[in-house]
């Protein structure tokens, strides 16, 4: 039998506070915004070099980390490993329903964003020595975003989930602090001291970053679509209008009682974002996206392991320091948190099950989305005399995404219902994202538990507050600065919390903790859509 939701005990405001882990990002929140909104051109250029600095120097950092994740994961998954389970109950889901949740996670506003867009960059900037403008340089764009939205990347979530099922399932801990995860590395006295609080810390705010990127870098794909059913660009205070509507709708729908009205806005979501899919991939040019799509895929297949390797030091097109960097830091900023969601919901199931299902269920998910609206895009630009240079220089990435969807079929009736989706994705995106940051920040709860409202209200709120600010810089860059940043001391917790899970395992073995010490580990957190 299900076990009702209960509410923190009543007391005051701050009594479910963890102050470790909420006061220094919210610091962190107030000083960003200020600085930047007191002189955001200035410290656009201070981001600039820092984001040079950081994808030069250290690109084969994060390239060797990939390298090492991936021989790790595939060792869990067919290693002596690979047939252990997660604690002695069955699955709480079945499996077309598990399989389902991660499979969802993939239907969201930012993959439709990249799949329209990302390989214009590769295109204008090609690697290895390749020109522009040729037909090498094409297939060469439709190759580097499958790479970057494919099995590799997935890896990094499959990892942590996997870590993070062994905690709640076999060792039967609720809490789903990376400090926690580290107790048999670095010692309990360690863990629950300054060491520990300085690794949560550090997570938090590298979720926060994650987050604020995913909300900066799909505002301009929303006021793209408003361009184009208004037929003028939209001044920047929209964005900000959208961006704080959505913390208000929230807010209602969480004081009302209406918990159920946001999962019915995630399942519309799901069902609206596959029937776009379906109807653009029916009525426009079917046969050429399934052939680009194809084309793109075995070029990855053939590549792999160089562009996990590629700095591209010699041609120099710093194609991979400023893109294949960023998505290396996103994803590992992304990792804990949509780790823990996975692993929490994984319970009865085997290593081999969860990272297999993980992998398997997200990247094909995404690719759907990539044989549709890449191959859309590529072949609008090729057969539509776009000019999607001058268009992305005059008026950036949402302007270039607002041309290529005036060519979409039925293009006056698919703008109100992008709109739609777009919306829903943003609103979904924040809550569950806000959810995440409210279970990090508030104290361990009981089982059934959840974090205070006013919590998660505040954490959209602040998450909405970065993202305006950051957009006065203007572009995308601040927001891959900033993930890119916070990646390399996140890319330094997922590596004790690989270690001292590897230790736990070595030391104690496989052991499933007695039922009875903790028959339900917390609420189940919501997807984390990027």
């Amino acid at each position: 039998m299900k076990k009702e939701t209960q509410k923190p005990d009543k007391g005051s405001i701050f009594s479910t506070v963890n102050g470790w882990t909420f006061f220094p990002p919210l610091i962190f929140t107030v000083v960003l915004s200020a600085v930047v909104m007191t002189n955001p051109e200035g410290f656009g250029k201070i981001l600039q070099a820092a984001f040079a600095f950081t994808t030069d120097s250290f690109a084969w950092m994060f390239s060797w980390y990939f390298m090492a994740l991936s021989a790790v994961v595939l060792f869990l998954a067919f290693g002596p490993l690979g047939n252990k389970r997660f604690g002695n109950e069955k699955p709480e889901y079945s499996t077309a329903s598990w399989l389902g949740m991660m499979f969802t996670g993939a239907a969201g506003l930012g993959v439709l964003t990249w799949t329209t867009v990302e390989w214009f960059y590769s295109y204008q900037t090609p690697m290895w020595g390749v020109e522009t403008g040729t037909p090498q340089a094409l297939a060469q764009a439709a190759m580097l975003p499958l790479f970057h939205w494919g099995p590799v990347f997935y890896m990094g979530y499959a990892l942590i989930a996997v870590v993070f099922a062994y905690q709640f399932y076999c060792k039967k801990s609720s809490d789903s602090l990376p400090s926690t995860a580290c107790t048999t590395l670095i010692g309990s006295k360690r863990s629950n001291g300054g060491f520990g609080k300085i690794i949560d810390i550090i997570f938090v705010v590298s979720m926060l970053s994650s987050v604020v990127t995913c909300v900066g870098v799909n505002i301009p794909t929303l006021v793209a679509i408003i361009a184009n059913m208004t037929g003028s660009n939209p001044p920047f205070i929209v964005s900000v209008v959208l961006i704080l509507l959505w913390s208000v709708i929230m807010a209602v729908l969480l004081f009302a009682g209406l918990k159920k009205g946001l999962g019915l806005l995630s399942n519309i979501r799901v069902y609206l974002g596959f029937g776009i899919l379906v109807f653009v991939l029916l009525f426009g040019p079917t046969f050429f996206m399934l052939n680009s799509f194809t084309d793109g895929l075995g070029m990855v297949m053939n590549n792999t392991l160089h562009l996990i390797s590629n700095t591209d030091p010699y041609a120099k097109s710093l194609m991979p320091q400023g893109w294949t960097v960023f998505y290396f830091a996103w994803y590992i900023t992304m990792s804990i948190q949509n780790g823990a969601f996975y692993g929490r919901i994984s319970r009865g199931r085997t290593v081999r099950e969860l990272i297999f299902g993980l992998i398997g269920s997200t990247v094909i998910g995404t690719y759907m989305f990539f044989v549709v609206f890449q191959g859309f895009s590529i072949h609008t630009f090729l057969n539509e005399g776009l000019d999607l240079g001058a268009v992305m220089t005059a008026g950036g990435q949402g302007a270039a995404i607002a041309a290529i969807w005036k060519f979409l079929p039925f293009a006056v009736v698919m703008m109100p219902v992008l709109f739609v989706f777009a919306n829903i994705c943003m609103q979904t995106l924040l809550n569950a994202n806000a959810y995440s940051m409210a279970m990090a920040t508030t104290k361990v709860l009981k089982a059934g538990q959840e974090p205070p409202i006013w919590i998660r209200i505040f954490w959209s709120i602040c998450i909405g507050v970065i993202s305006i600010a950051l957009l006065m810089i203007g572009g995308i860059r601040p927001f891959q600065t900033i993930t890119v940043i916070c990646g390399i001391p996140a890319l330094l917790i997922i590596a004790l919390m690989t270690l001292s899970f590897f230790k736990d395992i070595r030391t104690n073995g496989w052991v499933n903790a007695p039922d009875h010490l903790d028959e339900e580990a917390a609420a189940t957190e919501e997807s984390q859509p990027i």
